[in-house]
Parts: C-alpha cells; structure tokens; sequence
C-alpha cells in the first residue's frame, strides 16, 4: 500500500494503478474479495479512477470498499470516514447530489460521534457538503455548512488558517447567490 502512495507522490500515477491493481488482484486470489485487506487497494484504486474521470468505476470501487470495511468495523468507524468523503465527491461529481448530500450528511455525523463537533475532519466535510447544497439551490443550509466549517477552523487554527478559505470561498458563493455582490 505504501508503495503505491510513494508512486503516485512521484508523479508516476500509471505505474501507481498498475501496482495497485496487481496488489489488489493478488490478493482476491489468495484471501477472496471480500477480504479486508482488499479495501485500501480498493480506496487508492478508486481515487486513480476519480482523476481520470471515471467516476463510475470510482465509486463502485468505493462502495465495495465500505461494504468490506463495515462488515470488518462496524459501520460508523472512524477507519471509513476517508472512503465515505470520497464516496461524496463521486456522487457530486456524477451529477447525483441528493445523493452526495445524504453521504456527506452521514459523514459529518458519525464524525461528530466518534471525533467530537469541533474536528478538522469535520469541517472539511460541512465545505464538502455547502458546496453541493449549492447545487441545489439550498442556498441557507449551504451558508450553515460553511458558517460552521469557518467557525471550527477559526477556533482550532486561528482565523488566519489557509483551509478556512474554502469556507469563506463558499460564503461568497453564497452572497452571490442573493445577490449581495457587496
């Protein structure tokens, strides 16, 4: 797995896929596809796919991922929250954000649960799922996501944080939104 990571860190994203898909192979024929060593593969797998474009085949890949790690973990482990973001993004990327909304809105929850309110984690997810809110129309809700992902920042990192501008991006889409170009 690490591996992989160093491929793709050197720019050498085919050879990354290539290994990965290997790996993965490897082991399916070895332990069986539901094995959990399988979902890392699976996320890295899915991720290559998402920056190629194929946000089919990524989110299959996370899917099968979730459904490997849950039946290992639990559904609420702190170990999916990276593979539900993902998840996220792809059904935002697909067009499907209903969907994208209701992942998101899982994600935050059970990082709340298992991180507490105030969590990095979390306020990426809030600027994750303001900007799908955006998308439909939801133009209060989107301005609450954002408000909050501001506000832990703000609190965790001082209000100077280079992250929180995805917040403060996200308000001015917002404004604009209302017409408030002020």
């Amino acid at each position: 797995y690490s591996s992989v990571q160093v491929l793709r860190a050197a720019g050498r994203h085919e050879d990354a896929y290539v290994a990965s898909s290997r790996a993965l192979n490897i082991i399916v024929d070895h332990s069986g596809a539901t094995d959990p060593e399988t979902v890392n593969y699976r996320h890295q797998l899915g991720l290559m796919e998402w920056e190629r474009g194929n946000y089919e085949e990524a989110l299959a890949l996370y899917e099968q991922a979730i459904a490997i790690r849950s039946a290992e973990l639990g559904p609420d482990h702190p170990r999916l929250f990276p593979i539900l973001y993902s998840r996220g993004a792809t059904y935002e990327k697909l067009g499907r954000f209903d969907d994208a909304v209701a992942s998101h809105q899982e994600l935050i929850t059970l990082q709340r649960e298992a991180l507490g309110p105030d969590n990095f984690a979390v306020a990426y997810a809030e600027g994750a799922l303001g900007m799908v809110l955006l998308e439909l129309d939801r133009v209060d809700e989107a301005e609450d996501s954002f408000l909050n992902a501001l506000r832990i920042w703000e609190l965790e990192y001082g209000p100077d944080f280079i992250e929180s501008g995805v917040a403060t991006i996200g308000l001015g889409h917002v404004a604009r939104e209302r017409g408030e170009f002020d």
